[in-house]
């Protein structure tokens, strides 16, 4: 997560279902604490990515309001005041409230690349980064891991330069043991079909964590992404009733559930 990324439409719909997944949304509902792991590269690692990235703020214009502004009213005005005020910044979302008052973040850069110990050496740093986030977010119901890219592919090993811009499922079994519920972002591709990639990675999470229950929640808009839900038995009947929710409200234009 980069902070020119603050206040798009991704955002918009990544903080829209997390509220709705921890029933931010709903004053009867029993709200899950929730942690955000920022997986923040090292500015070094970003200075070559497409200058466009971050720019889809059309959804605030007045033309498209009727679209977007009824799926979460409180989340769209707030992203449009920073947004207008220039402050886009992942800070500002962490100070916001909008994720509940007992929400605990986590955002120190992740280790590596160049410049920094990458390699074996880089890979000590990036285990003591995760052990810091774990820590970060002791306590929480529902954790959010936050990639630039997503869930790592078998050709980036955590050792390459950009093993940054990943979630590893190392990384994900340390919340899994722990028996906190967990919220994955992932990019989804142009090299096949997104509902291929979406089934894959499915049925991959679903044969290295086998105590969760395990769905999907894809975002159409912009840049298509797809957020993993891995429910502990705990939460599971409630996360999935609010995904269903989700799909069921004025969020329909914009998400689809897979299972």
């Amino acid at each position: 997560m980069q902070d020119r990324y603050t206040g798009d439409v991704g955002d918009f719909g990544k903080y829209g279902m997390l509220r709705q997944l921890c029933g931010l949304c709903d004053e009867d509902a029993d709200p899950l604490k929730l942690g955000v792991v920022w997986y923040r590269p090292d500015p070094a690692s970003v200075i070559n990515d497409p200058l466009d990235d971050g720019k889809h703020t059309t959804y605030l214009r007045p033309k498209h309001e009727k679209q977007f502004k009824p799926c979460d009213p409180q989340l769209y005005e707030r992203l449009r005041v920073i947004v207008k005020r220039r402050q886009r910044r992942v800070s500002v979302i962490r100070t916001s409230g909008l994720l509940g008052p007992g929400a605990q973040f986590y955002e120190d850069c992740v280790p590596g690349p160049d410049g920094i110990a990458h390699g074996e050496a880089g890979l000590v740093d990036r285990l003591r980064w995760a052990e810091d986030a774990l820590g970060a977010t002791a306590g929480c119901d529902l954790v959010f891991l936050d990639p630039d890219n997503g869930l790592a592919p078998a050709s980036v090993p955590i050792t390459r330069k950009m093993a940054p811009k990943y979630a590893y499922l190392e990384e994900v079994g340390k919340w899994s043991k722990r028996c906190q519920s967990l919220v994955i972002y992932h990019h989804l591709g142009r090299n096949r079909p997104h509902l291929d990639q979406i089934a894959g990675w499915l049925e991959c999470l679903r044969d290295e964590f086998k105590s969760h229950d395990i769905f999907a929640l894809r975002f159409r808009r912009g840049t298509s992404r797809a957020f993993f839900v891995l429910a502990t038995a705990e939460h599971a009947s409630v996360l999935r009733k609010r995904a269903q929710a989700l799909v069921a409200s004025p969020w329909s234009k914009h998400f689809d559930l897979h299972e």
